[in-house]
């Protein structure tokens, strides 16, 4: 099976600032503090002149669209998620967008490649047996703005039309089948 490093399209006119004022505490964003966070939140953005919403932000968090969190739902139907409205004040522009907590899985292999110092990866590898099989999830050890996704995931993300979006292959780490 192949999976795909989700991350954010570059160069949009995306909304920004979004929890500037810290109306929810970012940390509590986990399955141990989750309960602390309603299950719909308002919070304050700011917005470029021409502002695009892609199907999946990831500041101050990962964030997604409804037609990603239903897709989303579709593979992985108990995954834990909040539900945040991003209001412009002066606009009263809003959009809904979704926090899902994704599992973070050891799946980190011996042969992912980092820079010279070690502090940075340069080539992600995962381990194929240790993935899970899971549809969607972070990698644990690897921090940064991405999600990884299963193949027939990502290939359903797609179909659905997602937008603001960009896919790479990860590589594999022997065979799962």
């Amino acid at each position: 099976m192949k999976y795909y490093k989700i991350t954010q399209e570059e160069g949009n006119c995306i909304p920004y600032g979004i929890n500037s004022n810290r109306e929810i505490d970012i940390r509590w964003l986990n399955p141990e503090n989750i309960d602390k966070v309603g299950r719909k939140n308002i919070l304050s953005m700011n917005l470029p002149r021409e502002a695009f919403f892609p199907d999946m932000l990831f500041d101050p968090c990962i964030l997604v669209s409804r037609l990603f969190m239903e897709t989303l739902l579709m593979y992985q139907e108990d995954i834990v998620y909040r539900s945040f409205k991003l209001l412009h004040f002066d606009t009263r522009k809003h959009v809904t967008y979704f926090c899902p907590l994704l599992e973070e899985v050891s799946c980190l292999s011996e042969k992912t490649q980092y820079n010279n110092t070690g502090n940075r990866i340069i080539k992600l590898i995962l381990e194929a047996d240790k993935t899970q099989e899971k549809a969607a999830f972070k990698v644990d050890g690897y921090h940064g703005r991405y999600m990884i996704g299963r193949e027939d995931f990502v290939e359903s993300i797609l179909r659905r039309g997602a937008r603001g979006i960009c896919f790479e292959e990860v590589a594999m780490d022997g065979n799962r089948w």
